[in-house]
């Protein structure tokens, strides 16, 4: 663990000229009843491509991973560089931080994950899944973690002290993504070869598959509320499932090229999305109504984070940038 000099990173605030004057553009206004184009308020630069990103629940961290296999963690206020995490030798490509924000757990190409202490920055413990790692998550309650990978499979681990508790069934091709529910029932995997499977979180066997994909899954988010569960594919589609019968609730379709990344208010109201057009969409998970873009990268959005409470998206892309997206909501309809 390095600390590191802020001043080696690119900082920039973004500014926008209204009137013949600059003003920071720090806030813009969404709308579940017209979509907003919105601009970036922070931009963060990178030294190479970012995979992955996420946003502490306590809204003080956010940790980016990506192609230089570092797992860099900043201020959520200011944007400042904090740590630099090495353990990793290749590709970092999924991050997720515990419920109480003490921990965060990094998944590689190198065949890993790390469990890292946000206290002191150092590693806790490393969980070798035997292949590549493509996508962690921590449970709600920070028991349990799991991690997908090009083996085919989800691995679930005690994240008490590492020990592996299941292996599920084999997909038939690469894990691309997983979510635990928030009452640690059920593990969503998404694969490449189109299928999202629904696991019991108690012994990772099979119990349903989900069809509505025809393209390789490419995210899947269970909300807070556990009441739905979030997938997207490569196919320009999200489809919004309910969790109580495992019907569609609706699909939604739109020039995206891929959707990469998901993440769902803490309240389950809305949700965004990362794509492969390189725009960021906050969404209304009720009705599926797209309230604003957010238009900044200038390449593939490859992960998304979402504070609900604090209006506060970060994106990170292709392009070896994150941004700090800031916005103020109006659910009138």
């Amino acid at each position: 663990m390095n600390k590191i000099n802020k001043n080696i990173f690119l900082f920039l605030v973004i500014f926008i000229i209204t009137a013949g004057s600059a003003i920071p553009a720090l806030y813009c206004n969404v709308s579940a009843k017209t979509p907003i184009y919105c601009n970036p308020s922070v931009v963060i630069g990178e030294p190479d491509a970012v995979l992955a990103v996420a946003y502490s629940p306590d809204r003080k961290l956010i940790a980016s991973g990506g192609w230089d296999g570092v797992v860099r963690v900043y201020s959520a206020d200011s944007g400042e560089a904090l740590w630099e995490l090495r353990g990793h030798k290749l590709f970092v490509t999924s991050l997720d931080f515990s419920e109480n924000s003490k921990r965060l757990v990094s998944g590689s190409m190198d065949f890993t994950a790390i469990v890292w202490n946000m206290d002191n920055g150092m590693q806790e413990f490393s969980l070798n899944h035997g292949s590549n790692v493509r996508a962690v998550e921590f449970s709600k309650d920070g028991q349990y973690i799991a991690t997908g990978s090009s083996d085919q499979t989800v691995r679930f681990w005690s994240a008490r002290d590492g020990s592996l508790l299941w292996i599920s069934p084999r997909f038939g091709d690469s894990l691309t993504s997983v979510s635990i529910s928030s009452d640690n029932k059920y593990v969503a995997g998404g694969a490449r070869n189109n299928i999202l499977m629904i696991m019991d979180a108690q012994n990772g066997m099979n119990l349903r598959e989900l069809k509505g994909h025809r393209l390789p899954i490419l995210a899947v988010k269970f909300s807070p509320d556990g009441k739905k569960l979030v997938s997207g594919d490569g196919d320009d589609a999200v489809i919004i499932w309910n969790v109580s019968n495992w019907v569609q609730d609706r699909k939604i379709q739109w020039d995206a090229k891929a959707v990469k990344s998901l993440a769902i208010s803490e309240d389950s109201k809305t949700f965004v999305s990362g794509d492969a057009n390189g725009d960021v969409r906050l969404w209304d998970l009720n009705d599926g109504n797209l309230m604003g873009i957010f238009k900044g990268h200038t390449d593939s959005v490859e992960s998304v984070a979402y504070c609900g409470p604090c209006n506060k998206i970060i994106s990170g892309g292709m392009d070896k940038t994150i941004i700090m997206w800031q916005f103020s909501q109006d659910f009138e309809k």
